[in-house]
């Protein structure tokens, strides 16, 4: 896809909420908690920059989303002390709830990250 955008064609946002969209379904999760998809992830994205990209998870009861970048990271995290980089985010969710399969979100595309 050309990163122009053509006139009439989805936004960014909505691009990548269709792109993990096109994940859930693929593999049938979530079972539970199906709005942490269709309400929250939504919205999310929705109110994310156009070239936002986001680490996404997807697990039999829920979806996780954080989104990704350095600069943000560092803005959280002298604010608020109990913010999680992604990475720790990733890893608190994998201890929790272990199972989850993780995505990088950007430009349209979900690709899925190695465990």
């Amino acid at each position: 896809m050309s990163r122009v955008a053509k006139r009439g064609a989805p936004s960014l946002p909505a691009q990548n909420f269709a792109a993990i969209q096109e994940v859930a379904i693929g593999l049938g999760w979530p079972t539970f908690y199906k709005n942490d998809l269709e309400v929250h992830d939504f919205n999310f994205i929705s109110n994310g920059g156009p070239r936002q990209a986001y680490l996404w998870g997807i697990g039999e009861c829920g979806t996780f989303i954080r989104r990704l970048g350095p600069a943000q990271d560092r803005v959280l995290a002298s604010t608020n002390k109990k913010h999680l980089s992604a990475r720790r985010y990733q890893r608190a969710v994998n201890e929790t709830f272990p199972g989850v399969r993780w995505f990088a979100v950007r430009l349209g595309v979900a690709r899925e990250l190695k465990p």
